[in-house]
């Protein structure tokens, strides 16, 4: 048995009796195209369970792709996985029809759902000091540090 093959029965048993299906070695093309491990949501409710790190939050589509640590997530792999993406959205959009048309619109869909999951301290959290002062004007910035620096108690020498 293959690490992806052992993978999807530890996530089948682990899905189960949740609203969610697991499918393995998903056919996504005409020509011959594997997807690792798809996870769909198949009945409405919430899943109760603990996720595994990486695996929230839970889309109604859920891709997952191996690779092993010999092998590189390079531009070639975006692309064969946006090819997947492609094919499972024509595939899925006959049984789903809130299920987005388009990479644009799925990509939307997918940040519009984290977003609205996620709250301001937890976006902010992931930001470095420098991503959340970008775009501000430079001038205000420098304005806020110097009444910092004019604010703070003067050290006795």
């Amino acid at each position: 048995m293959q690490w992806h093959e052992l993978l999807g029965a530890v996530l089948i048993d682990f899905f189960d009796g949740s609203p969610y299906v697991v499918e393995t070695e998903v056919d996504l093309s005409l020509r011959k195209q594997y997807l690792d491990i798809v996870v769909i949501r198949k009945k409405e409710g919430d899943f109760q369970r603990l996720l595994p790190d990486g695996f929230t939050p839970l889309a109604n589509h859920n891709l997952i792709s191996f690779k092993s640590h010999q092998d590189t997530f390079d531009s070639w792999t975006v692309q064969e996985l946006t090819g997947i993406v492609d094919n499972l959205i024509s595939m899925y959009r006959k049984e789903d029809t809130s299920m987005a048309t388009t990479l644009e619109e799925l990509n939307q869909k997918l940040l519009n759902e984290a977003l609205e999951k996620a709250s301001v301290k937890d976006l902010l959290k992931r930001l470095t000091v420098a991503q959340r002062l970008e775009g501000l004007p430079t001038e205000e910035i420098e304005a806020f540090l110097r009444s910092l620096k004019q604010d703070r108690p003067q050290e006795n020498p």
